[in-house]
């Protein structure tokens, strides 16, 4: 029952965000699907920490039904817009009519790159899974507050050490940075609270699917700006093996990953913006540019 709820737990926001995408960006646009998925992967991963914080404001315990009834209510919002939207249908089989075609050579070579891509993910899942929560900057200031968050089930206020002592930690925690946003330690509180218990080294799923949500999101943009299927491939396969991003996923639990790939998502928005003035794609940069300091403090700048 377990795995069903943590199946769901990542399925919900993929869906919801892919919703929310699909509104915004054109059906004629190149690389569409991809697109869509691959933003909506990232975007979902940033909208559950929104919808646990309203959650805690309205007195609502953080349980996993809780926050998946929330999340579902949005889901069926944004299902209706596409309905309401009657004009999708017909800008989809357009899109379809429109795949290019490729050559036989070109048909091995993105099967190469993307088999190349599924292994590594593979691998990586695999260091994820195996090991427990590791980082420095994890077990000091992330998780913490997660833990303390799924055990009560509510955002507990975290304050200074001084803070802390003065009150004789009476009602309120701390740790090293009491003051850091609180996007990280909810997508692991999210996670556990699917899960039922804490686990330490599936609360860091979420840095997984962040690496998947990249290279979608990457290939579809890459397409849009005019790049071929298999030179798009070709780049995200060479996004996706930098060894510093695949370190930031195999010893997850640092923000600086998702710091990154928030951040890189509103630039390449941004650019096709740019180039074709399409409003879906200004109004995905700004939300993802707005969704860079609620990641870190240095998200601001």
């Amino acid at each position: 029952m377990h795995w069903i709820s943590l199946a769901l737990a990542f399925l919900l926001p993929l869906f919801l965000g892919a919703a929310f995408v699909d509104l915004l960006i054109a059906g004629t646009s190149r690389g569409r699907a991809p697109l869509v998925w691959g933003n909506g992967m990232l975007l979902g991963l940033f909208i559950v920490p929104l919808v646990m914080r309203l959650q805690d404001l309205m007195g609502i315990p953080l349980t996993f039904p809780f926050t998946a009834a929330l999340l579902c209510a949005l889901l069926f919002g944004a299902a209706l817009a596409r309905r309401w939207r009657a004009r999708i249908a017909k800008i989809d089989a357009l899109h379809i009519q429109q795949l290019p075609v490729l050559t036989a050579a070109q048909k091995v070579l993105f099967g190469v790159l993307a088999l190349l891509i599924l292994v590594r993910s593979v691998s990586l899942g695999m260091e994820l899974v195996w090991h427990p929560l590791f980082g420095w900057d994890a077990t000091m200031h992330w998780a913490t507050k997660a833990r303390v968050w799924f055990a009560t089930e509510s955002i507990a206020p975290f304050v200074e050490n001084e803070q802390w002592l003065e009150m004789g930690g009476a009602g309120v925690y701390t740790d090293h940075h009491p003051g850091y946003p609180m996007t990280i330690p909810l997508l692991q509180v999210w996670v556990s609270s699917a899960l039922g218990n804490w686990d330490e080294s599936l609360i860091n799923l979420p840095w997984l699917v962040c690496f998947w949500g990249l290279g979608l999101a990457f290939y579809g943009q890459s397409r849009a700006a005019g790049a071929t299927p298999v030179l798009s491939m070709t780049f995200t396969y060479l996004l996706l093996s930098l060894p510093l991003l695949n370190s930031h996923v195999a010893l997850a639990g640092y923000a600086d990953l998702l710091m990154g790939v928030c951040y890189c998502a509103a630039i390449m928005a941004f650019h096709n913006w740019s180039v074709s003035r399409e409003p879906g794609q200004g109004v995905l940069a700004l939300l993802f540019i707005l969704f860079c300091p609620l990641v870190k403090n240095e998200g601001f700048y």
